[in-house]
């Protein structure tokens, strides 16, 4: 329900959803758990709550180290202006487990990466991009406006 809230830009409501879905996972289920704090983290930054969404993307990595939450984390410390949390997300990506080795893993599996969860992440992740984006262009914009 999270992710459909999520496409439908009712993000409040996907915030919700996805809490309801972590209450009802056991506290062993980390790899979930952190999928989750993830799509939260996005949701806030569509609503442009971005110390909120560092938060998320702070526990997914706690729960689940990802480098794409960590890359999350350090765009969020950017946006506040945080030098210091800029820093330490970057160090903190630099310490997950190799992204290639994920890969391989994967294909040796025989894990189809196309599949339904991985195509709503994408779609979050062109998101945020775009909030990043829009961020990018007020920032200049005020460069330019003096302000």
């Amino acid at each position: 329900m999270g992710n459909i809230y999520f496409q439908q830009g009712k993000y409040p409501a996907a915030i919700k959803m996805y809490r309801m879905a972590m209450d009802a996972l056991p506290a062993a289920a980390s790899g979930p758990r952190a999928r989750l704090m993830t799509n939260i983290g996005l949701a806030f930054v569509q609503l442009g709550q971005y110390a909120d969404a560092a938060g998320a993307f702070e526990t997914a990595i706690n729960l689940a180290p990802d480098h794409q939450a960590a890359f999350n984390l350090l765009v969020c410390s950017y946006a506040l202006g945080d030098k210091e949390g800029m820093m330490g997300a970057f160090q903190r990506m630099l310490t997950v487990p190799g992204l290639a080795e994920k890969e391989t893993e994967d294909e040796e599996n025989g894990i189809d990466v196309e599949d339904d969860e991985d195509v709503a992440a994408a779609a979050a992740e062109a998101g945020l991009r775009d909030s990043l984006m829009s961020l990018k262009s007020k920032f200049r914009d005020g460069l330019r406006d003096g302000g």
